[in-house]
């Protein structure tokens, strides 16, 4: 209900992260996706492919979150996750509800709750490093760490990603 009272857009996106969550398979080809902050580049062939692929792309197209999108990948951006009041409460509850689904615990209280999602590094896949999860899901802002390991270091080092057309990342940058 909460998701609902902040917003159609809430719901879209609380939609988008329950789905990333939803799969050992896009769970990887989203971590594999190199995020930061929400931002990432899923290329088709490099961990989902076919109708699995095809499926993903079309929910982030569809949810409003596919920056570009072409045949051989899409670009995706969730990073306004961070910015929403309150948002983090509706994630929190979401991963909450998920463990329980899946019998790894009866309840779940948020320290086991945080612990848990970062062992399963679902921290990785919102492009979140663990401490920057932990100050997201605690105070609904990310305490954002200095990285020296970016996947893009600047828009002439685009790698996978050049406007709409995509290229090999090079070998060495994944």
């Amino acid at each position: 209900m909460l998701a609902k009272n902040n917003g159609e857009q809430n719901l879209k996106l609380l939609v988008l992260l329950s789905i990333c969550h939803s799969h050992h398979s896009i769970i990887e080809a989203l971590k594999y996706s190199k995020p930061r902050l929400g931002n990432g580049v899923v290329l088709r062939g490099q961990i989902l492919d076919g109708k699995e692929y095809t499926n993903l792309a079309n929910n982030f197209e569809e949810l409003g979150f596919s920056i570009h999108h072409n045949e051989q990948g899409f670009e995706y951006d969730f990073s306004h996750a961070f910015t929403l009041p309150r948002f983090s409460e509706l994630y929190r509850q979401m991963i909450r509800d998920k463990l329980v689904e899946c019998g790894m615990y009866e309840s779940v209280d948020d320290s086991i709750l945080i612990e848990t999602a970062i062992q399963l590094e679902l921290n990785v896949v919102l492009g979140l490093t663990d401490n920057e999860y932990r100050s997201w899901l605690s105070v609904g802002t990310p305490e954002l760490e200095a990285k020296n390991d970016e996947p893009f270091q600047d828009d002439a080092d685009l790698g996978a990603v050049d406007q709409l057309n995509f290229r090999p990342v090079p070998i060495g940058r994944m």
